[in-house]
């Protein structure tokens, strides 16, 4: 049975860790940038999820983290 564990590296100098492989669709960063995409396009949550293959609160996860992925602080 594989479990789809993939080796985890760490940089020495700030201790933050980093995987090059992923299991799930939804963590690519290609995938986070098509969903980004797709609602700058009017897409729905239902139409993203469907067209990317990943969970609908996978789509919400991304849309809601984007003032962190753009340092945007809503006024």
């Amino acid at each position: 049975m594989n479990l789809g564990v993939h080796q985890g590296y760490r940089y020495q100098a700030c201790y933050q860790t980093f995987q090059l492989g992923y299991t799930c669709r939804a963590y690519q960063a290609e995938r986070k940038a098509q969903t980004i995409e797709l609602a700058m396009n009017n897409s729905g949550i239902r139409d993203s999820s469907r067209v990317l293959h990943i969970n609908i609160n996978l789509v919400i996860i991304v849309l809601k983290n984007l003032h962190t992925l753009f340092n945007y602080i809503p006024s």
